[in-house]
């Protein structure tokens, strides 16, 4: 923690040494977290992905219930007869499918999952680039940064005309916009 608020203090001279004379701080802040939550790109690429989420528990809901039948049906056969023989090779290859189109769509899934987010945090980070070389700022600081323990804050403070959250959300959208036309 004590390392943490070094760090920052050092920053923060830093940055008060870079711009001495302006009104404006040297350096920036971005709520990520906000950023995602309100942009629009975002939330057309979440649907997209939780439409195919979608289409593919559909798939093997249908698979498992399949599955169910067959073992229904072998349970209801003479045990040892063909019939039987047959249903238990049939219900042996199904689950064997159902496991191979699940893992397939999990890796798919988790894969366009990824995709989208390094895509969109690609878009931001050239947002972020562009909005502080026009405003002359020195350094860009994530606001919050989501960690799997919790939310972990790494900016306790910052004056408001620093934060830039706002200016990066109506950016993405307005080429959002652009891009959809």
């Amino acid at each position: 923690m004590r390392y943490l608020a070094c760090t920052l203090a050092i920053i923060l001279l830093a940055g008060a040494a870079l711009r001495p004379d302006a009104g404006m701080p040297a350096i920036g802040v971005v709520d990520v977290n906000q950023v995602f939550e309100k942009s629009a790109k975002w939330r057309d690429m979440e649907k997209v992905l939780e439409a195919r989420r979608t289409a593919c528990q559909e798939e093997i809901d249908a698979l498992v219930q399949q599955v169910e039948k067959l073992r229904e049906t072998l349970e209801q056969s003479a045990a040892g007869s063909p019939e039987f023989i047959r249903l238990q090779a049939e219900l042996i290859k199904k689950e064997a499918y159902l496991g191979s189109t699940s893992q397939q769509y999990d890796l798919e899934l988790g894969r366009a999952d990824a995709a989208n987010y390094d895509g969109f945090t690609a878009e931001l980070d050239a947002a972020i680039a562009d909005l502080a070389r026009e405003t002359g700022l020195a350094l860009v600081i994530q606001r919050t940064l989501e960690t799997s323990e919790g939310e972990w804050r790494s900016v306790l403070y910052a004056h408001q005309g620093a934060d830039l959250t706002a200016s990066i959300i109506e950016r993405l959208n307005a080429k959002h916009s652009r891009e959809k036309k």
